[in-house]
């Protein structure tokens, strides 16, 4: 893929059952690796403190951590240290001017949020104390460690991100072009509007995720008790971030790339395209 291919192309219909398979055959390439990113994304929540837009601090480097595993299970066929590392070694740069740019702009927006949560102050506090569902929830919440509050509030700002139209397109030609955030959101725009219905099945589980997951967390309070509840619920939040981020990863690499299945190669192969000669 070079500069000269950046025009986002339309994916052929059938992709929600054609990723998900794709997706399905990803991951059982290398169960471990999926286990282990559910638990280290599920552990960053838990112990890294994330306010004010610092989210992006850990979300971005874990998304695009993420992405070159998928790529090298992708081009390889399994997970292997070696052609993971070289990977990551050439990607680091970029993916780290990605993060500062995103982080400054959403410092400042979290700003400007804050400062209208607390203007609305008490019509906040009405919907927030209500009995039912979100009363349960925060009942539970009160009750449990920092650590697993921490985890299920993260983890609902991680499924949002994840689950941003623009990040896969942005994270996934960052990675392989180098760093030009402010060009690839213009392009990530244009892959948007010419895949209306890709970019809305990431804007709806932006939007429902997060109530589906509290739903969920609800339904087990009573069955199993609020801190495995609540454990669960992260680690299952975990999972779904990364089913949206390979979702993300298929759609930018058909969009860009036209490539529409799978395709093993090598550990060789992956190697030289990791440190740029394929």
């Amino acid at each position: 893929m070079s500069n000269g291919t950046l025009t986002p192309q339309n994916v052929e219909s059938g992709w929600a059952t054609r990723w998900t398979k794709q997706t399905v055959d990803l991951w059982r390439r290398s169960p471990l690796a999926l286990a282990s990113v559910i638990v280290i994304s599920s552990l960053a929540n838990m112990w890294i403190p994330q306010p004010l837009g610092a989210d992006m601090l850990v979300d971005i480097p874990l998304f695009g951590c993420l992405f070159l595993l998928i790529r090298l299970l992708d081009h390889h066929g399994t997970f292997a240290w070696e052609p993971f590392r070289a990977m990551a070694s050439d990607a680091w740069k970029d993916l780290w001017k990605l993060t500062k740019f995103t982080f400054i702009w959403m410092f400042f927006l979290s700003i400007l949020v804050v400062l209208i949560a607390v203007t609305a102050k008490s019509f906040m506090s009405s919907i927030g104390s209500s009995s039912g569902m979100n009363g349960a929830l925060h009942r539970a919440l009160s009750q449990s460690p920092s650590f697993l509050q921490n985890s299920f509030w993260q983890g609902l700002g991680m499924i949002s991100n994840a689950s941003n139209p623009f990040a896969g397109p942005i994270l996934f030609l960052t990675l392989y072009l180098g760093a030009n955030t402010v060009y690839y959101l213009h392009i990530a725009y244009l892959g948007c509007l010419k895949n209306l219905s890709v970019m809305i099945s990431f804007f709806v589980t932006a939007m429902t995720g997060p109530t589906v997951i509290k739903m969920i967390a609800a339904a087990m309070l009573s069955l199993i008790g609020n801190d495995a509840a609540l454990l669960l619920t992260s680690l299952l939040m975990s999972a779904l971030c990364l089913w949206v981020v390979t979702f993300g990863y298929l759609w930018s690499r058909e969009m860009f790339e036209g490539t529409k299945e799978n395709q093993p190669a090598k550990a060789k192969a992956v190697l030289l395209h990791a440190i740029g000669h394929a």
